[in-house]
């Protein structure tokens, strides 16, 4: 379904992009776009760009997007979750600073390029390779991540925010867990 929706290669590389502004960036963010889209653009692959949120700067990422806009880029605005997912999926690499590449990726096996501060400090799979916005690195980093080598590591990737079933686990310890006064009388300890 994904590839009739989307102007996929069923051989790759397959790119999705998505790249959100950030605040404290916004008077660097032309140059930053300039190298992003730059190191996109050469490597020539197919690559899907989800529209980024619409926080200062996203004006300029907008603009930047469509200027270095090739034929092998398909732009849209929005994709249902299921298609979210159903990308996530197929696509060989997530690129830019989604909080995606790092929470939702790992359960499946993707890789993610994440690109400059917006998404540092935040727990991480071994599927994200962090970059600077160096037009260099970023697609030294897309090359790495798209690598037969990378891929083959992939297969230990385990989502360090959990494997979708703590909703049952919940459950569980509650149906098993005794209720009477020990649990709900307060003790204060002070």
């Amino acid at each position: 379904e994904i590839f009739k929706k989307f102007p996929l290669k069923k051989d790759g590389p397959n790119l999705l992009f998505v790249f959100h502004s950030v605040t404290e960036e916004y008077e660097r963010m032309a140059e930053y776009m300039d190298n992003v889209m730059s190191a996109i653009a050469d490597l020539g692959f197919q690559t899907v760009v989800l529209a980024n949120n619409s926080d200062a700067g996203s004006m300029i990422i907008r603009n930047k997007i469509n200027e270095y806009k090739k034929p092998f880029m398909y732009i849209t605005h929005n994709v249902s979750r299921a298609d979210y997912a159903g990308l996530m999926r197929v696509v060989d690499v997530i690129i830019g600073n989604s909080s995606s590449g790092i929470l939702e990726a790992p359960t499946f096996k993707l890789p993610a390029v994440n690109i400059g501060n917006r998404e540092m400090g935040r727990l991480q799979g071994i599927n994200v390779i962090n970059t600077s916005y160096d037009r260099k690195a970023i697609s030294e980093a897309i090359k790495k991540a798209i690598s037969p080598a990378f891929k083959i590591k992939l297969k230990k990737c385990i989502n360090p925010y959990g494997d979708g079933h703590s909703a049952k686990r919940i459950v569980d310890i509650l149906e098993k867990t005794k209720i009477d006064s020990d649990l709900l009388v307060k003790k204060l300890t002070y």
